[in-house]
């Protein structure tokens, strides 16, 4: 059993502001996992630094290197075969940095047992229902940009112009205005609404107040017309419950956060039982992270979800390659790690 780390840095052609920060780089690690004579690989974007209670890179990279590999040979020894993804998810310490680096790990898992049985990521996710695509609005337009069916408002990064708003507006599509945890008040929220309205449909509200403050959440749930959401305070099923409880009706779903492919199945199975729609998004993924959001959202919702690819100015990290996910990281990456069974 071989586990190897790549890793490499893209540049969005975009820059995406929140109030929480600038979006322009992002670093990916790529995990490989080889075995008689197959290899799978993962991705994990996270964010910079931590934030929202979620972990940084460094943070991640450490626990997937001292932690996650790990716990991943030894379930190897214990078996005498490769685990299922689920298996390593089971035996997660539930540290939001061990949840993103098990993601990549278990999604590593997803690929090599697709390509070992001869199967597609559609094979694991039949479609149910019809692409549909949500896409972050960049700070600036450029003269030609897809028209998504809903676009991702950010909202405290620069202020927005009118002409900002009319060019929104002139791409057609509706919006979710997203404020990453940086409301005060929920009278901050209906400002920024009533703004939004004059130029496009607004149908939904996401994360308005820090994580945990399911007080305003509710507050504010009670004088709303739109879908509330909740993306950075979604980590487990019993998130999923405390949201519903408190006026919530949509929920970003993404694989680092909660831990895993397996776990997004576990979460939207559980929102659905709470009258909660779901849509799964992303880290400004390459194309191999992107891929399997976008078959599993076939399966799972039709609410606009991450499917579309990031657009990068710089060079790709990734190439097809035939059979299970589709994709895997260039050989030119730098290799972070490399290890072979029991070594060290």
């Amino acid at each position: 059993m071989r586990v190897t780390v790549r890793y490499g840095r893209t540049r969005l052609s975009h820059v995406v502001s929140a109030s929480s920060g600038r979006h322009d780089e992002r670093g990916h690690l790529f995990v490989g996992v080889d075995h008689d004579g197959v290899i799978g690989w993962g991705e994990i974007s996270p964010q910079p630094t931590r934030i929202h209670g979620d972990p940084g890179e460094d943070e991640v990279l450490a626990t997937l290197l001292e932690d996650v590999v790990a716990r991943f040979l030894r379930l190897c020894e214990t078996l005498g075969e490769v685990p299922t993804p689920g298996r390593l998810g089971a035996g997660s310490s539930g540290r939001p940095s061990d949840r993103f680096a098990t993601s990549g790990l278990e999604l590593a898992l997803l690929d090599w047992h697709l390509r070992r049985s001869d199967l597609s990521l559609h094979d694991r996710f039949p479609a149910r229902f019809a692409p549909a695509q949500i896409r972050s609005a960049p700070d600036e337009w450029a003269r030609a940009t897809e028209t998504p069916e809903r676009w991702r408002v950010k909202v405290g990064g620069p202020a927005r112009t009118t002409a900002w708003w009319a060019s929104l507006a002139e791409r057609g599509g509706d919006v979710l205005l997203d404020f990453n945890a940086g409301a005060q008040s929920p009278e901050e929220v209906l400002d920024a609404l009533a703004e939004a309205q004059q130029w496009s449909r607004v149908v939904a509200i996401e994360q308005p107040f820090a994580v945990g403050n399911l007080a305003a959440v509710a507050q504010l749930a009670s004088r709303l017309d739109v879908a509330l959401s909740l993306d950075e305070g979604v980590r487990t099923t019993k998130d999923v419950d405390l949201a519903a409880r408190h006026g919530v009706t949509l929920l970003c779903v993404k694989a680092g956060r909660v831990g895993g492919w397996s776990k997004v199945e576990m979460m939207a199975a559980r929102a659905k039982e709470r009258g909660v729609e779901v849509y799964l998004g992303g880290f400004f993924d390459t194309s191999l992270g992107r891929a399997v959001t976008r078959v599993a959202a076939s399966n799972l919702t039709h609410v606009p979800s991450d499917v579309g690819e990031v657009s990068f100015s710089s060079a790709s990290l990734v190439e097809e390659f035939p059979g299970g996910v589709g994709w895997r990281p260039r050989t030119n990456l730098t290799v972070i790690f490399d290890r072979t069974d029991g070594e060290s």
